[in-house]
Parts: C-alpha cells; sequence; structure tokens
C-alpha cells in the first residue's frame, strides 16, 4: 500500500475505494467511476467509460463527440449493442447469474461495458438513478439497465469494435484486446493512418 500511496501523492491520478478488484466486482468499479464524475466532472460535456485491454482512435473518438448535436447529448449512450442476450444459468460459465439475482429470461439491450459513448448529462442522471436499481454483476447490464429506467435506449455504434475487426483501427473508435496487438502497434502499423 506504501507504494500506491506514494504514487497518488506524487500524481493526485488515482481513486481507490475498498474493494477486491476482480471480475464480479466491475459493477462497484462502474459505478465508482459514474459517482465520481459525477461529483468532480459535474462539467464535462462528453465522457467515454473505456477498459484497460482496449486500443482507442482518439482523432475517430474526437470526430465523433464534435459531431454530436447539444440536443443529442440527453440520450446519447453509444457502444456495441446486444439485443437478444440471454442470461447464463449454467454455473461453469464466467457470466453466470442465478434466477434470484435476474429472474428475467432475456436481458434488456445492453452496450459491452469495454467501450461506451456518452455525455456528462447521462452520467449525472445514471448517478441519480444508481442506488434504486437492483445491482447486478455484470457491470455492462447493470448500467444499461440503469440507462433503460432514466428513458434512455442503448444504441449501437458499428465504430466500437469489441470483436472481429481485425487490424484495422482507422476506421473505428476502439479495438478490444491491446495486449494481443501490442507488438504491431509498436511498429506504425495499427492506425495505417496513411
Amino acid at each position: 500500500m506504501g507504494t500506491v500511496h506514494q504514487e497518488s501523492m506524487k500524481y493526485d491520478d488515482m481513486l481507490m475505494e475498498d474493494f477486491t478488484d476482480f471480475y464480479y466486482n466491475n459493477t462497484i468499479k462502474t459505478t465508482m467511476a459514474v459517482r465520481w464524475i459525477a461529483k468532480y466532472c459535474a462539467n464535462a460535456r462528453f465522457v467515454f467509460l473505456v477498459d484497460e485491454d482496449v486500443m482507442v482512435n482518439y482523432v475517430n473518438l474526437v470526430a465523433f463527440f464534435r459531431g454530436i448535436s447539444t440536443a443529442d447529448e440527453d440520450t446519447l449512450f453509444e457502444g456495441e449493442l446486444h439485443y437478444t442476450d440471454l442470461p447464463h444459468r449454467h454455473n461453469y460459465s464466467k457470466w453466470y447469474i442465478t434466477r434470484e439475482e435476474y429472474p428475467f429470461d432475456c436481458y434488456l439491450p445492453f452496450l459491452s461495458g469495454g467501450a461506451i459513448l456518452t455525455s456528462g448529462r447521462v452520467i449525472r442522471n445514471l448517478n441519480i438513478a444508481l442506488p434504486y436499481v437492483q445491482y447486478l454483476k455484470m457491470d455492462d447490464v447493470f448500467l444499461s439497465t440503469v440507462a433503460h429506467k432514466i428513458g434512455v435506449r442503448p444504441r449501437n455504434n458499428n465504430k466500437i469494435c469489441m470483436n472481429d475487426c481485425g487490424f484495422d483501427l482507422k476506421n473505428y473508435i476502439t479495438k478490444h484486446g491491446f495486449s494481443q496487438h501490442w507488438n504491431y502497434f509498436r511498429v506504425g502499423k495499427w492506425l495505417n493512418t496513411k
């Protein structure tokens, strides 16, 4: 803990909360981020929630946000949309969820948690609604459920690639799988911007 504290004191760029960081606590991490952004970045026009293993083309990200009208900010909640996913009821699955945790046979449409494009307005409204929605260990399902509760419908953005888009980040905002493609990026071929 000493080195973490020293780094925090030196750079003042860490957020810490008291929980074990593992997959099933991603909802805690996500809600912590939403609360922090709503409190300390209250005037942020846009918010990009992204996992550490996702490559980002910042040129395309900025271009996307520049194209958003002020009127669209009330409902901006985009990423890779899952329309008809079913809860995994087999306890050997990474995404296992019991009927007690989620009694329905199908999830509401939800965005993959790895990359979500949204607005400060939506974040502030999500923050207000968080305590009133049943906790789910699947962070992407949970956050999208909260969005539905505030009247915001998750939308697909075909520039968010969480699966098969090869090495071509030039046409995308994101590409999942940062670590597996790092060497390709290092030699300058990933963005292929020429």
